[in-house]
């Protein structure tokens, strides 16, 4: 066992690790936590902060807990300010004014503060905390910034989770996002399916998988295996296609026959609707 106690008994299980300040801290085996003011339990391979409070939660969670206690099961991670911060293994993350253990294996740097990080691991902290999970890579400013393995991004006053193989950045608002993405969102939340590629800026920009797009003041769902713009509007396309949306949405034009030599030339949807049968099929003799 390995623990702390400040002016009261810490007693622990076997293969725990936890603090106590002004109170009693019991743990079950393979736990860690905190108390603060307040008594603090966790099961096993839990994480969380207390703080004048307690918060239980159940496993596979993340949260953030401030002026409060926000117990954690395993594979979870979290951000406390102004509070001790533990962590299961494989998590990184950053502590400001207060204390941040971390199990083996991390790697990291902190402002104000201590910060350990898990293995193959890393990222930077500016006055708040940036926990990420393994094989993680992000900055943080002036706020959290958790992120699931595999995952790249940015957040900037606010918290940008983000699933695995991920990448994005969250400008004043939550980009949250599925497995195998990348978008960036401004000021509104953009989620995406797997495999999807877009932007959003001051909406949600939805994709389907294998999708790329860019979405302005709109919504921009698309199929699989499209790729195309959207601008002021909402640009859905089929599968296999390319075309680009301005303020309204865009067909497909088609090649047709034009002339003996067999070069081809685009009629458009529209253009196609007033050509009759004959006039076509006069372009080209057979």
């Amino acid at each position: 066992m390995k623990g702390d106690a400040v002016h009261t008994k810490s007693p622990r299980d076997s293969q725990m690790k936890g603090d106590a300040v002004h109170t009693k801290s019991p743990r079950d085996s393979q736990m860690k936590g905190d108390a603060v003011h307040t008594k603090s339990p966790r099961d096993s391979q839990m994480k969380g902060e207390a703080v004048h409070t307690k918060s239980p939660r159940d496993s596979q969670m993340k949260g953030d807990a401030v002026h409060t206690k926000s117990p954690r099961d395993s594979q979870m991670k979290g951000d406390a300010v102004h509070t001790k911060s533990p962590r299961d293994s494989q998590i990184k993350g950053d502590a400001v004014h207060t204390k941040s253990p971390r199990d083996s294996q991390m790697k990291g740097d902190a402002v104000h503060t201590k910060s350990p990080r898990d293995s193959q691991m890393k990222g930077d902290a500016v006055h708040t905390k940036s926990p990420r999970d393994s094989q993680m890579k992000g900055d943080a400013v002036h706020t959290k910034s958790p992120r699931d393995s595999q995952m790249k991004g940015e957040a900037v006053h606010t918290k940008s989770p983000r699933d695995s193989q991920m990448k994005g950045d969250a400008v004043h608002t939550k980009s949250p996002r599925d497995s195998q993405i990348k978008g960036d969102a401004v000021h509104t939340k953009s989620p995406r399916d797997s495999q999807m590629k877009g932007d959003a800026v001051h909406t949600k920009s939805p994709r389907d998988s294998q999708m790329k797009g860019d979405a302005v003041h709109t919504k921009s769902p698309r199929d699989s295996q499209i790729k195309g713009d959207a601008v002021h509007t909402k640009s859905p396309r089929d599968s296999q296609m390319k075309g680009d949306a301005v303020h309204t949405k865009s067909p497909m034009s088609f090649n047709v026959p034009t002339h003996k030599s067999g070069l081809c030339g685009i009629i458009s949807e529209q253009h196609l609707s007033s050509l009759s049968i004959r006039n076509i099929m006069s372009f080209h003799k057979f």
